[in-house]
């Protein structure tokens, strides 16, 4: 029974799955109204709780533990409260954007109560300080205009943040990815380091900022975090692309990352054992 159980919702997540991409295309078509559009990101949500719920359903059955029944339930009352907040606070921002987001949140979630429940629990913590930061930020960045005027200090704290990692931080499945303090907790600097990236690039695309840019990816290839350089590199790529509308400097970028990314498989044994798992 447990293993139909299994077999049933594995299919149920890939059509569930199928349902939210399509949904988020939907959202691109030209001649869509508002009206449907909102009820197009209605649909997303109902998919997202649908997708998180199958999930548990499933490790509930395998591992018969009340308390995941518990965890469900403050995971989805905090994703309700995320998209409730932007939607009163940020009336104008992306619903697509906030749905993906809450959507990659409840995959967290997901992946991490089933490795672990007390790492789900820490995790689930964390998020809930990061909401409470994320909806905040862009009210300090309207309210506060001195915080633009900060680019270097954002680049010098990010820059050191990543170095620190790569002197003290302990290797993980072949990376250092995460400082440990006091030998409580582990932090991971680059998470903290990403909005940083962003302040700095966003305030200084008026200058060259190649080599700043270069230097965060280049430390994050020191430590061996090859996907936190390729998520550093991505998102100068995208945000060069919106402040110059030239699709050359974004291609030629991608060209570039294909063949890195050929010789990070050749060259470090991590690499090669993560392409084999996800083969």
């Amino acid at each position: 029974m447990e293993n139909l159980i299994v077999e049933v919702s594995k299919y149920l997540m890939i059509i569930l799955f199928a349902c939210y991409a399509y949904e988020c295309f939907s959202a691109f078509r030209s001649r869509i109204s508002t009206e449907k559009k909102n009820h197009i990101f209605d649909r997303q949500i109902f998919l997202m709780y649908l997708i998180h719920l199958d999930a548990f359903l499933v490790i509930y059955t395998v591992t018969d533990e009340m308390n995941l029944i518990i965890l469900y339930f403050l995971q989805v009352i905090l994703v309700t409260i995320v998209i409730v907040n932007y939607q009163l606070l940020y009336p104008k921002a992306s619903r697509l954007v906030t749905n993906n987001m809450c959507m990659l949140l409840m995959i967290g979630f997901v992946m991490l109560t089933r490795l672990s429940y007390e790492k789900a629990i820490r995790q689930y913590a964390i998020a809930i300080c990061a909401s409470v930061i994320t909806i905040v930020i862009p009210v300090l960045i309207r309210k506060v205009r001195s915080l633009r005027r900060l680019t270097w200090l954002y680049a010098m704290v990010g820059i050191a943040g990543l170095a620190a990692v790569t002197i003290f931080g302990s290797t993980s499945y072949g990376a250092k990815i995460s400082v440990t303090i006091g030998g409580l907790f582990s932090i991971q600097p680059s998470e903290f380091v990403k909005i940083l990236f962003v302040f700095f690039v966003a305030g200084m695309l008026y200058k060259n900022t190649d080599f700043v840019a270069a230097v965060h990816v280049l430390i994050l290839v020191a430590s061996r975090d090859l996907g936190g350089a390729l998520i550093f590199f991505v998102t100068y790529l995208v945000m060069l692309y919106v402040a110059t509308r030239k699709l050359f400097y974004f291609a030629g970028g991608l060209l570039v990352g294909c063949i890195a990314a050929v010789a990070a498989y050749g060259l470090f044994s991590h690499v090669r054992v993560r392409v084999v798992a996800w083969q």
